[in-house]
């Protein structure tokens, strides 16, 4: 014969049983938590300023955090863009941001979309007074990139010979070289160029766009072995954030009249 005490036991584990069923667990939110995040600094969708991460996809990130009920920060690592690019391909929790999304790459991640949509221009200086009629004058300029950018991708993928491609693990080397004329172009996102110019010490009025390489959408980047109900439950967030109006918030802070080369 049970006691009253075992049947209240037993009603009480039916009753925690319920509750787990009902409603998300702290394990399953934690998942976020197991997630491995990196950027590069490629601003201002993402970029490391006085020991602080900053940029779009930063202030993003933050909101479908407190959306999913986590208090502490996301932790972040800052990677240069071609070793994070390895990475997200071979680490199972691995989340990129912010990584263009094209043909090429399409069915290698998950994706969860927007941060903003980009395109990739190549820069001149004004007073070289570069002009691009067609592809075939590329070829007579040296490009400078950064190494395995999407920019970078997209030039290999029209230019017949591409030995006039510098690579670089960032933008600075190639400004540098471009002060000394052995670089004549730079391939850049146009929205954030007259920052990355800024920040490098350039006067983005010595510069323009001379020609559009790719368009294309960023978005965050999951491994593909990334727990799909993670990956449903991040795009769910960040869809809801555009809806209500905090998305294009984040995008007037960063994007004003002035941001945009001519």
């Amino acid at each position: 014969m049970k006691s009253r005490f075992t049947t209240t036991i037993n009603q009480l584990t039916i009753v925690v049983m319920l509750c787990c069923i009902a409603s998300p667990t702290l394990a399953e939110r934690s998942n976020f938590l197991d997630l491995q995040l990196a950027t590069e600094d490629y601003a201002p969708m993402n970029y490391f300023e006085r020991g602080v991460f900053k940029g779009i996809s930063i202030d993003l990130l933050n909101l479908i955090w407190q959306r999913e009920g986590i208090t502490n920060e996301p932790e972040i690592v800052l990677y240069p863009w071609a070793r994070a690019y390895f990475e997200l391909k071979n680490e199972p929790n691995f989340v990129l941001f912010a990584v263009a999304r094209i043909p090429s790459r399409e069915t290698l991640f998950e994706w969860a979309c927007p941060i903003v949509d980009t395109h990739y221009i190549l820069l001149a200086k004004k007073s070289s007074k570069i002009k691009i009629n067609s592809i075939d004058d590329l070829e007579n300029y040296t490009i400078g990139t950064v190494r395995s950018d999407v920019s970078e991708q997209a030039l290999l993928s029209i230019l017949n010979e591409p030995f006039n491609i510098l690579s670089n693990t960032s933008m600075r080397p190639n400004l540098e070289l471009m002060d000394k004329g052995r670089v004549h172009m730079i391939a850049y996102d146009k929205l954030g160029a007259n920052q990355m110019l800024s920040n490098a010490g350039r006067n983005p009025e010595d510069f323009e766009s001379v020609y559009t390489v790719a368009d294309s959408q960023t978005c965050f980047a999951f491994n593909k072995q990334v727990d799909p109900d993670i990956i449903t439950r991040f795009r769910q967030h960040l869809q809801a954030i555009v809806e209500d109006g905090q998305y294009q918030e984040i995008l007037s802070r960063y994007y004003g009249p002035k941001q945009l080369l001519n």
